[in-house]
């Protein structure tokens, strides 16, 4: 080789050495930054002698990179899903073991029983009312925390939806800038790695696929292909609806298209599995509710009252065969003077056919016995004037198969649902008459899980008169579209698409204990009756009779048809409670597990990645020496070449 050759090969070296150390110190320098992506300076040989640095490249594996990204997605997902459930568990559970439901659901029990064996003791029937008192309101607390949890996971989908628009947003300027750069490679690098991170940031509120188009160009898919970036962001919005905040992209939902991720986990936890649990408390109150108002309608009391008062405001109900019923008056020693019955085919199904039935029974004056009135939409059956002032109170016995008068107008209820506007509110979509013969049906709009126990429901739609609604049962319920049928035709009275109904039967929301029971116990109905006999001159109801306790107590044990489920599944309340407890543990075991599993493949891929992309600072020092040692040589090489050259040019 020449002395020009060695020359132009030195200083290459020195070139090639000095611009490799400034990688290499940039690698040192970053090597806390967790985003930053090793760097390597390629060199190759030069044409006519020495080498050069054709390129310095990032060192990233796009595969690699995209199983990580898919480990972040899960990751999110899986912390997200284990910190609810661990709350849930928390509502579910209760504070200890007095709070929890099942503990409470067998004291109520054990208090009816007690008080069945001892009925006159006020002490015991107290305990009664205190006991459903506190069972109604953990069923209410529970769902109330349950509804706050799942308000808090819509506001935090609302507030990922709009960190994403931003995310999409700074992607977009980065990725511009990127394709745009064309000479600054050290600024286009430190941009990529910026980039690199952003994408970083979206994969974890929800999963995507990257696609590398050219030119340093990126596009970014999300769901079943739906573009979030393809040369431009996708324009993300959140509309606010009654049912939570929806995912727009470019205005398309796609809530239902995420499946993993922060964001995917929300909308599971907040549309199916907080619905699901809160359906299912529902379910529990319904059956705890039909249970004791069953056993209570169908005894009597030792207690005196003038007159009855339905539990809610309506107009039209179910319809009754009063053929089941009797009225008896009792004199002021609970001794019965008079007893009303009724034809059999006698029938009742609003008000007014009520009244024509019930004031057609006239005492020995030739005046009705019963008044039937509405106060204040309530419908009310009391004894008339004069039978009032001879100290006659009126006590109801319901009996054979089928709805009895107190059932089907919720007069003697233990436990009652709220009836506010807002209380398990959905809307109708179409009302009509269809079937032979005619039945009601209703679509409603409303949460796909709330709706799922529609079957065995009262429903109260306003009726054809201001401030009236109509009673109806859902005899049965089609989930796919979400169309109830009820037990008799609209007529001329359909709602019109809009209207608003209220479920009555008590979920764990509005379930409560009658006020005026609680206020008084002694009109809790302990006896039984036969509406079959003849009970003039009886003590009918008498303060010693506690059968009708008992049928209470057996009630809340036995194993029965599930008023909320058509396919006729048999269970009863203590292990509708147990399961429901169980499965809120076990749901929460499973989230840890799997936030513990996925944190260790998300670790895996990471330490897989670093070790590809990352900094070793040690490998860098002692490739940082090389260097030196080779700066060193090509420099020693010119130093020798130029005292060459000095002595040459002394010859």
């Amino acid at each position: 080789m020449s002395l020009l050759g060695s020359i132009n090969s030195s200083l290459s070296g020195l070139g090639v050495a000095q611009r490799s150390i400034e990688v290499l110190s940039s690698n040192v320098a970053n090597a806390s930054n967790p985003s930053y992506v090793r760097e390597n300076a390629v060199v190759t040989a030069r044409l006519g002698g020495g080498v050069e640095i054709a390129s310095i490249e990032r060192f990233v594996d796009r595969f690699l990179a995209a199983k990580l990204g898919d480990a972040r997605s899960e990751l999110a997902a899986a912390a997200s899903a284990a910190d609810t459930r661990q709350r849930i568990e928390d509502i579910v559970a209760g504070g200890d073991e007095a709070a929890r439901l099942d503990t409470m659901l067998a004291g109520f029990r054990a208090d009816v029983a007690r008080a069945a064996a001892s009925p006159s003791d006020p002490v015991l029937r107290r305990a009664i009312t205190v006991s459903a008192d506190r069972l109604a309101r953990r069923l209410n607390q529970m769902s109330g925390l349950l509804s706050e949890l799942r308000g808090a996971l819509d506001a935090r989908y609302a507030e990922l939806a709009a960190d994403l628009a931003t995310r999409l947003g700074e992607l977009g300027t980065s990725n511009q800038t990127i394709v745009t750069t064309a000479y600054d490679t050290r600024a286009l690098r430190t941009l990529e790695d910026r980039r690199d991170a952003i994408i970083a940031q979206i994969s974890e509120l929800l999963p995507i696929n990257r696609f590398d188009r050219g030119s340093r160009d990126i596009a970014l898919y999300a769901g079943q292909g739906r573009p979030l970036f393809d040369l431009t962001a996708a324009r993300i919005e959140v509309r606010h609806g009654p049912e939570g905040a929806s995912l727009l992209v470019d205005g398309t939902a796609i809530d239902g298209e995420i499946d993993g991720g922060e964001l995917g986990a929300l909308r599971q936890l907040r549309d199916d599995d907080i619905p699901g649990i809160l359906s299912g408390l529902d379910e529990i109150a319904a059956e705890l509710a039909a249970a004791v108002n069953g056993a209570h309608a169908a005894s009597v009391s030792p207690a005196r009252r003038s007159s009855w008062t339905s539990a809610y405001p309506f107009d039209s109900f179910q319809q009754v065969d009063l053929s089941r019923t009797i009225i008896m008056l009792r004199d002021e020693t609970g001794r019965v003077v008079a007893q009303i019955g009724f034809a059999a085919g006698t029938t009742a199904h609003d008000t007014a056919s009520l009244r024509s039935a019930l004031e057609a029974e006239l005492d020995p004056d030739g005046d009705p016995y019963l008044d039937v009135a509405r106060e204040a939409g309530r419908i009310s059956i009391s004894v008339n004037q004069a039978s009032r002032a001879r100290g006659l109170s009126i006590e109801i016995a319901s009996g054979g198969t089928g709805p009895g008068l107190k059932q089907a107008l919720h007069l003697d209820d233990v436990f009652v649902g709220a009836n506010s506007a807002d209380t398990l509110a959905f809307e109708v979509r179409v009302a009509a008459d269809v079937g032979a013969p005619a039945s009601a049906t209703l679509r409603v709009a409303g949460n796909a899980k709330r709706l799922e126990g529609m079957v065995g429901r009262e429903i109260a739609v306003p009726g054809p008169v201001a401030g009236e609604l109509d009673l109806r049962r859902v005899v049965a319920w089609d989930a796919t579209t979400q169309t109830a049928t009820l037990d008799r035709a609209w007529g001329a009275a359909a709602p019109e698409a809009g209207t608003v109904f209220r479920a009555f039967l008590p979920s764990a929301s509005t379930i409560a204990m009658r006020t005026d029971l609680a206020a008084d116990p002694s009109r809790l109905a302990t006896g039984i009756v036969d509406p079959a006999a003849d009970l003039v001159g009886a003590l009918a109801g008498g303060a010693g009779d506690g059968r009708g306790l008992e049928a209470m107590a057996a009630a809340l044990e036995a194993t029965r048809a599930i008023i909320a489920d058509p396919d006729g599944r048999r269970a009863n309340l203590a292990s509708m409670v147990r399961d429901r407890l169980a499965e809120a543990a076990g749901a929460n075991a499973d989230a840890q597990a799997r936030r513990a599993e996925s944190s260790a493949v998300q670790d895996a891929l990471a330490q897989q990645f670093a070790s590809l992309s990352g900094v070793n600072v040690d490998e860098e020092m002692a490739q940082l020496i090389l260097l030196q040692n080779a700066y060193a040589a090509s420099a020693r090489v010119l130093s020798t070449v130029g005292d060459l050259f000095q002595r040459l040019l002394q010859i």
